[in-house]
């Protein structure tokens, strides 16, 4: 929201953007640059994490790695460690090409 992105220019240290596709988190982005120089600060004075929204690959995450996303954040859910574990390895296949 523009609240959270004021909060982040006046007093933050980062911002966490969750489920957003590449173009959305460019727009969001575009908005914290803009709120951060009406605050006196730029992008390089905060972290910025991402949490992709829906099927993850690797032109996703080099998309967000381009517009300067300082960590990608990915969900993995699973019931018990195994599945988590599964989980994890296909992700890893999916994304690491």
């Amino acid at each position: 929201s523009d609240a959270a992105l004021r909060r982040v220019a006046e007093l933050g240290q980062g911002w966490f953007g969750y489920n957003l596709t590449p173009d959305v988190l460019a727009a969001k982005l575009l908005r914290l640059d803009e709120t951060l120089a009406k605050a006196g600060r730029k992008r390089s004075d905060v972290q910025v994490f991402a949490s992709p929204h829906g099927r993850v690959d690797a032109e996703t995450l080099a998309r967000f790695a381009e517009l300067g996303v300082d960590q990608t954040i990915l969900p993995i859910f699973a019931r018990d460690a195994e599945a988590l574990e599964r989980r994890a390895d296909a992700l890893a296949k999916q994304t690491l090409k």
